[in-house]
């Protein structure tokens, strides 16, 4: 059985047209090998429409992308910009289930999580002892003096589904730190020294000398989560992989993709995780996307060659993942297994 298994690509198709994009290609190749769908998120957007049929009554899950993704902001500057209301939904959602697994990727905001973990319960103060009442914003971070935390247990509630492992600020052996996200933020060269500025003091006040392995995830949301809360933390991919397990048991070949494969892809992304998986176990495996950079430890199918302009509609991307892996594999004789 050969199992489709891509995260979304990004600003094109969702991981389902992905996945049925990939499916038609192979059927179009000729292969008759019975197919199962899997479509993957990483704790990005698409998580919460992935996962809403999968998980207990008392237990929802809310996307930062939902709440904090770039269609929140309009044109707000990225330096004005909070996380405050992914924490609202996080509230919310408390009122009526026991536990709150929170999807970290996709945001456009990068905070360091202060502003949700306000709307959770912390009171932030300035060196004159002022409430700060507003949303606190990378600007206000370093006017924070003292805080004081929500009510203690609030974290063990919370789930923090992650779409990467990267540190708040650069860190000597972690190769990835919010700050590497934040230009796709809308961040400015010139804006990122002050931002790492406001991060450093922003985790010598609420978490001093306390640090966890994605704390750079969703513009620091993970800091707050996991260092500060002291949350559960799961790998969203890998979460996503325990609900197909038996799917990919079954697999003689794994086809996963994303919209660009590169060095963020090995942090913890989708693709990423189901490479390692199909290695462990050894099955094949191939990697697909709209455009690759480096040369990946595993298989790849490049979609675009260089310079070719991304699709500018979802059936254009379907059109062109369909004909790249129809390209693929015709010809390729692979024998039908059940």
């Amino acid at each position: 059985m050969i199992v489709i298994a891509p995260d979304k690509f990004k600003g094109t198709m969702d991981a389902t047209d992905a996945a049925m994009a990939i499916a038609l290609g192979l059927r179009e190749a000729g292969v008759r090998d019975a197919i199962q769908l899997c479509p993957m998120a990483d704790g990005g957007d698409g998580t919460a429409e992935l996962l809403a049929d999968r998980l207990p009554p008392d237990c929802a899950v809310v996307e930062s992308h939902a709440c904090i993704g770039p269609q929140c902001f309009g044109n707000a500057a990225p330096m004005l910009r909070s996380s405050y209301a992914f924490g609202r939904a996080i509230a919310l959602a408390l009122r009526t289930h026991s536990h709150v697994l929170a999807a970290i990727g996709g945001t456009a905001c990068c905070d360091g999580g202060a502003g949700m973990l306000q709307a959770l319960g912390l009171k932030a103060y300035d060196a004159d002892g002022r409430l700060i009442d507003t949303p606190l914003t990378p600007r206000l971070l370093p006017l924070v003096a003292r805080t004081e935390l929500p009510s203690v247990g609030l974290g063990a509630r919370i789930t923090a589904l992650s779409d990467v492992h990267a540190s708040l600020v650069p860190s000597s052996g972690v190769a990835l730190s919010a700050l590497d996200f934040a230009p796709q933020k809308g961040f400015t060269a010139d804006e990122l020294p002050l931002l790492r500025s406001a991060m450093l003091h922003w985790s010598r006040i609420v978490a001093p000398g306390r640090s966890s392995a994605i704390d750079g995830a969703g513009g620091g949301i993970g800091h707050a989560l996991a260092t500060v809360l002291g949350a559960d933390t799961r790998s969203g991919a890998q979460y996503m992989l325990d609900i197909y397990a038996r799917d990919l048991a079954s697999a003689s070949l794994i086809i996963t993709g994303e919209g660009r494969i590169d060095r963020q892809t090995g942090a913890g992304k989708v693709v990423a995780a189901v490479a390692e998986l199909a290695a462990r176990r050894g099955i094949p495996v191939l990697a697909v996307a709209g455009s690759v950079e480096g040369i990946p430890p595993f298989p790849v199918l490049a979609v675009d060659t260089p310079g070719t302009p991304p699709p500018s509609s979802r059936p254009e991307a379907m059109e062109r993942l369909r004909a790249a892996v129809c390209n693929y594999f015709k010809g390729k004789n692979l024998q039908p297994k059940p």
